[in-house]
């Protein structure tokens, strides 16, 4: 039988062994996951009530501020909720966003502020790092042009 030495499972080498075993425990735990998501500005102070008030062409109640995880949406209703107005930011890379246009087979917006394209229920655009979407209900409660001069004030905020 082989004899096991002096120091093993000796109270001071567990110590060390138990201090050495915490110090990693602790920098793993404080070195992040992933890559931090780029800081966005509140959905809501991109793009205001009186905005969607003139956009909708109804007073709106103020905006509800909703994170979404990474993502954040800030939404603008009538007090009858016939209508409303959200504006949505998600971190996005150019060439992520770039492959999301190609797959759903969005159109661009011809004379439209930055890449800015039609999408299901509203307009797509990008800037700096962030998807932007604007979505009206219902649909075509506003005209086009409104919704590219919305899409163009958040844009110019960004």
């Amino acid at each position: 039988m082989r004899s096991r030495p002096d120091h093993f499972l000796s109270s001071r080498w567990i110590r060390r062994v138990s201090g050495a075993a915490l110090a990693i425990a602790i920098a793993a735990a404080l070195v992040p996951v992933g890559l931090p998501a780029p800081e966005l500005a509140n959905a809501c102070t991109l793009f205001t009530a009186a905005e969607a008030t003139a956009a909708l062409g109804a007073a709106v109640s103020p905006g509800v501020f909703q994170p979404l995880g990474r993502d954040e949406q800030c939404r603008y209703s009538t007090p009858s909720l016939s209508k409303t107005l959200s504006v949505a930011f998600h971190p996005l890379s150019r060439p992520d966003f770039a492959k999301l246009v190609k797959e759903d087979g969005l159109r661009p917006i011809p004379g439209s502020p930055g890449p800015t394209y039609t999408a299901p229920g509203g307009v797509l655009a990008w800037k700096n790092g962030t998807q932007i979407s604007v979505v009206v209900r219902p649909p075509g409660a506003v005209s086009s042009r409104a919704e590219l001069k919305l899409v163009g004030q958040v844009l110019a905020r960004l």
